[in-house]
């Protein structure tokens, strides 16, 4: 199979089980599905994890899926956040940048599913803080 099909099915998969089993979260891991990336792009990679990993659990689960697609990929040896962020900071410059690649293929279709799955919008914000 196509890495981007199982990239998509997964993060649709991911999203539905969002909608259906958790849908007092749905708005907050949305709205964090469309800022990772930018968060990404401004801060990096390991700081934009880690700045998750504090977040709300909701937002925080985000680093689970990512984690399992990571794991599919065969770029980190675990299916958790732990996994996830123990990568990313161990890396090297040349791993960074295949793990910051991948993460943002990833996160393309988070986006995606975000907005038509969850019906979340780029302007839907939370009331609050960012705080867990």
């Amino acid at each position: 199979m196509i890495r981007d099909h199982v990239r998509a099915r997964d993060a649709h998969n991911h999203a539905i089980t969002i909608r259906d089993q958790h849908r007092d979260g749905v708005r907050a891991y949305g709205a964090h599905c469309h800022r990772l990336p930018i968060l990404v792009h401004q801060a990096g990679l390991a700081a934009a994890l880690h700045h998750t990993a504090a977040l709300k659990p909701e937002k925080a689960w985000l680093l689970d899926h990512l984690a399992e697609q990571l794991e599919t990929a065969e770029l980190i040896g675990g299916k958790d956040r732990e996994a996830l962020l123990g990568a990313i900071r161990d890396a090297g410059l040349a791993e960074t940048w295949q793990l910051t690649r991948e993460v943002m293929r990833c996160l393309d279709w988070y986006r995606r599913f975000a907005h038509s799955v969850l019906k979340v919008r780029t302007s839907d914000e939370e009331d609050g803080g960012d705080h867990p």
